[in-house]
């Protein structure tokens, strides 16, 4: 019979884990705008008003300080390799920070952008059907088979559980990290 290869790409969640993943981080940072600024939600005892969850400057959308200002993109090196390497001259990027909060928002921001990015991709390859159960269904459907195996969907799901999971995380990761140094 004819033979034929599964493309398996590296990117094979693509960037939608990433754009789920900056959807979350902007709702995060507009829940802490909307409970930091609204009269009506500052009222709400321990989290409305709270500095700790996001401090906004009047008229600011863009948090100074607190949890939101750690899970906030990072516009430029100007708002984190400059102020490193000459804090007194580009301390007014660092929003009265001190140098090593700076390297710690850098740090959070990725770390966060990858992991949400990896676990954002889980859910996508699972709820798009290219994950190994669904694509040994399609894969058995079509009349293909895995020399050396049975010709079952069983067989076909145990080989792709080798591969599949495996680019999911790394792909996810990637494009996590990479759109989070884009920033």
């Amino acid at each position: 019979g004819a033979r034929g290869r599964y493309p398996i790409r590296l990117i094979y969640a693509s960037n939608i884990p990433v754009i789920l993943m900056a959807a979350l981080l902007a709702n995060i940072n507009m829940f802490s705008l909307l409970l930091y600024t609204h009269p009506t939600l500052q009222k709400i005892p321990i989290i409305g008003g709270a500095w700790w969850i996001g401090k906004f400057e009047p008229g600011e959308t863009r948090p100074s300080a607190g949890g939101a200002w750690y899970l906030t993109t990072i516009r430029g090196v100007h708002e984190w390799l400059l102020p490193l390497i000459d804090p007194g001259k580009y301390e007014v990027y660092m929003y009265d920070h001190s140098y090593i909060q700076v390297v710690l928002r850098v740090v959070i921001y990725l770390v966060v952008m990858v992991l949400g990015s990896i676990a954002f991709g889980k859910f996508w390859i699972e709820t798009t059907n290219m994950g190994p159960e669904a694509v040994a269904k399609q894969i058995h459907s079509s009349g293909m088979q895995i020399p050396g195996f049975r010709r079952s969907p069983k067989s076909l799901k145990t080989v792709l559980m080798k591969y599949i999971p495996q680019v999911t995380i790394l792909s996810s990761a990637f494009v996590g990290l990479l759109a989070a140094v884009a920033n």
